[in-house]
């Protein structure tokens, strides 16, 4: 029997419908940077952004998500920006064991505008999407209360590395015969397998099974052609010996990473504290921070275990002078990257306690991202 198209299009909705309702897929994949990928299996866990701008607030209570695409195609969803990069397989259910997930339409009408998959009213079989992307469908989000998720190897089945050829540069120095230049780029994807062998031990240390491919392809369907014997060849011969110390671990840069790493918590703490207890109105009407404000800020800093910028953040929001309005586009603006970033790429236990502090001062104001929170004026 034929099927007419109203019956068709019952079926896919029906279809559609149960995909959303379920939330995170039972097969979900997490996009990220090779160093990124160590870091998550030497730590065990996976380190949260902060749903801190209006875009991004999807979920009132939970307000640490972890991007997920239902696609394990690396150029369809929101991994397709990556070069070399990281497939992490997880165990959607495993997750939803403990966590909360949703399907997200990230660039909604216009780019960068995020919406959630709704059933139109006046079309019951179709959905308002309204994609100006064609990746628009492929994000899942897992919510948390905390801005990590522990035992992340609970949750991985599989790690997949792919590390970019780099065809086109390397076509572009055969045509212009710049020896120089194709030396650079076999250096960076020598380095990139230096690092991806990393991630092959820390796999097998954690009991994950880990794959690497220079082919695009192969990565995208999971196939056998891998170069697996060639990164456990590199480990057999003292790979890590034979190579330059990479820059990292030189002493001058570390010093200066924690240097910037410092001044970076420093001005988000800050405007936490100055938007948590509209400092500027309070040294207006009092001439200054009176001492029971110093109290206060001294021990809700001790509560989020920051105790140690006590003394930093007094002196910076004695000299601040943002109202407060312009404080909280301030955070939902130039600070939220930061913020943002704090979990992703430092990722030591103070970014979490700073991300649970910027959680706080939301909740404290009945908002989940920081735009909202310039319209409540305490």
């Amino acid at each position: 029997m034929l099927l007419k198209e109203n019956d068709i299009r019952k079926i896919v909705f029906e279809c559609v419908k149960k995909i959303l309702d379920e939330g995170i897929s039972d097969i979900t994949y997490h996009f990220t940077s090779i160093q990124s990928c160590a870091k998550i299996l030497t730590k065990n866990k996976f380190f949260l952004s902060l749903s801190s701008n209006k875009s991004d607030a999807y979920d009132n209570k939970r307000l640490f998500y972890l991007s997920t695409q239902r696609g394990r195609n690396k150029d369809i969803g929101y991994a397709g920006h990556y070069g070399t990069c990281v497939r992490i397989q997880l165990d959607g259910d495993a997750l939803r064991q403990n966590y909360a997930g949703k399907p997200i339409d990230y660039w909604g009408v216009n780019l960068g505008k995020q919406s959630y998959y709704k059933q139109d009213d006046n079309y019951p079989m179709s959905f308002q999407t309204k994609q100006t992307h064609h990746n628009f469908e492929m994000e899942d989000r897992v919510f948390s209360y905390k801005p990590y998720i522990d035992n992340a190897n609970k949750y991985i089945t599989r790690i997949d590395v792919y590390i970019d050829p780099r065809q086109t540069k390397k076509d572009v120095a055969n045509k212009n015969n710049n020896t120089e230049y194709m030396s650079r780029i076999e250096k960076e994807i020598d380095a990139d397998k230096y690092q991806a062998m990393s991630v092959y031990m820390l796999g097998k240390r954690r009991g994950v099974p880990v794959f690497v491919y220079t082919n695009l392809n192969d990565f995208n369907f999971m196939t056998e052609n891998n170069i697996n014997t060639e990164i456990e060849e590199l480990y057999q011969n003292d790979y890590n010996i034979q190579q330059e110390p990479d820059y990292r671990d030189k002493p001058l840069y570390k010093s200066s990473m924690e240097i910037r790493n410092h001044a970076v918590k420093l001005n988000v703490i800050t405007a936490l504290i100055n938007v948590c207890f509209d400092i500027n109105y309070v040294k207006y009407t009092n001439r200054g921070i009176p001492q029971n404000i110093i109290q206060e800020i001294a021990l809700l800093l001790k509560r989020f275990n920051l105790q140690g910028y006590t003394s930093s953040v007094l002196n910076e929001l004695k000299k601040s002078s943002e109202s407060y309005s312009e404080l909280c586009h301030l955070l939902s603006s130039t600070v939220n990257l930061p913020i943002r970033r704090l979990n992703t790429e430092i990722g030591d236990d103070e970014s979490n306690d700073i991300m649970m502090l910027a959680a706080y001062v939301l909740k404290k104001h009945g908002c989940t991202n920081f735009d909202d929170l310039a319209k409540q004026k305490p």
